[in-house]
């Protein structure tokens, strides 16, 4: 797993600054899920903080959920970290209801 999380890495490094931001959206939607299959948690819900925040602006509630099934965990962690308030202050604040929009159509998507 750690060759799958270093060629994504690098993926998404080659993409940043080209302007293809539907390419890199995608390229750290799959960065997130190779990190959280590697037991990276705190790398894979920062960037996933970083994706929700995006996808909140746009109304995009499937779009993280689509990275597999590690997402729905790290969601849920996500949101227990704001209530706690133990997300890192440099991490992108994710609207609560959005996450919790996701997580109940993370629901609906596993029926």
């Amino acid at each position: 797993m750690d060759l799958a999380c270093e060629w994504v890495t690098e993926w998404v490094a080659r993409l940043e600054g080209r302007g293809q931001d539907r390419a890199l959206l995608q390229a750290k939607r799959l960065q997130v899920a190779c990190l959280a299959t590697a037991g990276r948690t705190d790398e894979a819900k920062s960037l996933l903080a970083s994706i929700a925040a995006q996808c909140a602006e746009q109304g995009m509630v499937r779009y993280p959920l689509d990275a597999g099934p590690q997402v729905v965990p790290l969601l849920r962690a996500l949101r227990d970290d704001q209530l706690a308030g133990r997300c890192p202050p440099d991490w992108p604040t994710v609207p609560r209801p959005f996450i919790d929009s996701m997580l109940e159509n993370a629901v609906l998507y596993t029926r």
